[in-house]
């Protein structure tokens, strides 16, 4: 995610004071002690460098959401947001974070995957191994309750992590794990045709079958795997001849829709102006239908969300109501001011506003959507047709079965109950 330059001279001087003050603060901590993906426990965090992205200003934190963790426990999981969580049906809440100061300098580099308990409020935090592969990158909770991780990590410091991407460049990685309860780690999935290998995944969805859909990308392909867990097969769908012939290429978000049907989008040649299509594939006829994008050419490749009444959502920008009509059209949302982003030019020390999409949309039980973006936690009431910034950090959010709203930013989890 983009992160914002919010510095101005003054409040960057404040804001490394205060950050190097904390960070100095947090090395005198106790350390959380935990099973690693492979290795042994947590020690204590060492201090990482400051970090010019972190903004100085203070985090917008609305009152009625409730942190969880005490100080002394927060202050040694330092990261910024969290990409990704899910709850599991033992009442555990699995995130996976991403740092707001440089954490690849520190001996526990890398992103954190975090294991809390909703109910004994217990913590267990997993990092990268030095040296080696590391966390999810992308959780999914199957129908049958398992747990399972896409894409991965690399760790260690940047040079240790420059010689780990040069080193598995031009070899096939696994990047399909499953949570094993019995060791307390990711085992890594191999399926017999390599096809769940690649450079890198974004994607994981589960359809009514069982079957797990990825977006991998391997080489300069973008390729969609279906994966039988039961079976350990794999196959692929044949795409990329079809993107050719309609002057498409790549594959940047896919999404599966309450009938199961495939939905993914893709971006033009040339030949089409640089044109963003959305595309279904038919599963009967192998065929793909085009259904377009509302904002035409030079766009950035929105992501897809399908919602409880069956609606399409490309982020916040546009929906497609596939239930009413024979004929699909693109209904428009006006552009909300929520997620417009000021900069600071660090030098010349003026306002540059910029409106950026967000990256996840998630719509919770009330009906509540909830998009997490460069700007920060917003949340849009349909029926009120309202947007509000929750919090100035953009991370995503999982819920529990009693409806309760969760996140993670800026060191601390945090829960959110709605009101009847």
């Amino acid at each position: 995610m983009k992160m914002p330059n919010l510095f101005s001279s003054r409040n960057q001087l404040i804001g490394i004071v205060t950050l190097v003050l904390l960070l100095a603060a947090c090395s005198l901590l106790p350390g959380i002690t935990g099973p690693l993906q492979n290795t042994q426990a947590v020690t204590t965090v060492q201090p990482a460098p400051v970090n010019n992205a972190t903004p100085s200003a203070p985090t917008l934190i609305p009152r009625d959401w409730q942190p969880q963790l005490a100080p002394s426990i927060s202050q040694n999981v330092p990261f910024w947001y969290a990409t990704s969580l899910v709850v599991t049906s033992d009442a555990n809440l699995w995130i996976v974070t991403a740092g707001g100061v440089d954490l690849s300098t520190t001996p526990n580099g890398g992103s954190w995957l975090i294991r809390y308990n909703l109910v004994s409020g217990a913590l267990v935090t997993y990092t990268v191994p030095v040296g080696g592969m590391g966390v999810p990158d992308r959780l999914l909770v199957a129908q049958d309750g398992t747990l399972w991780g896409i894409g991965m990590e690399f760790a260690g410091s940047a040079e240790q992590a420059r010689k780990l991407q040069i080193e598995y460049a031009s070899k096939p990685r696994w990047l399909l794990s499953r949570y094993d309860a019995a060791t307390d780690r990711f085992v890594e999935i191999h399926d017999a045709d390599g096809l769940v290998q690649g450079d890198s995944a974004r994607e994981i969805f589960q359809d009514k079958e069982g079957d797990l859909w990825l977006l991998i990308h391997a080489g300069v392909h973008d390729n969609v795997v279906r994966y039988n867990p039961v079976t350990n097969q794999a196959t692929q769908l044949p795409l990329e001849p079809q993107l050719a012939n309609m002057s498409l290429h790549g594959i940047d978000h896919i999404v599966l829709a309450p009938d199961d049907s495939l939905w993914f989008t893709s971006q033009g040649t040339k030949a089409i102006n640089w044109k963003v299509k959305v595309l279904r594939y038919d599963f009967n006829t192998e065929a793909l239908q085009d259904y377009g994008y509302p904002l035409g050419e030079h766009s950035v490749l929105p992501n897809l969300y399908f919602d409880k009444a069956g609606r399409l959502w490309t982020t916040s920008t546009a929906w497609l109501d596939l239930q009413s009509s024979a004929s699909p059209q693109w209904h428009f949302k006006t552009l909300p001011d929520v997620f417009l982003v000021d900069y600071i030019d660090p030098v010349k020390e003026r306002h540059h506003f910029e409106w950026l999409e967000p990256d996840q949309i998630f719509e919770s039980s009330d009906g509540m959507f909830w998009f997490s973006a460069t700007a920060g936690l917003v949340k849009y009431d349909w029926q009120k047709d309202k947007w509000y910034l929750v919090g100035s950090v953009g991370s995503a959010v999982a819920e529990d079965r009693h409806g309760n709203i969760w996140t993670a930013w800026e060191n601390q989890i945090y829960q959110y109950k709605p009101q009847p």
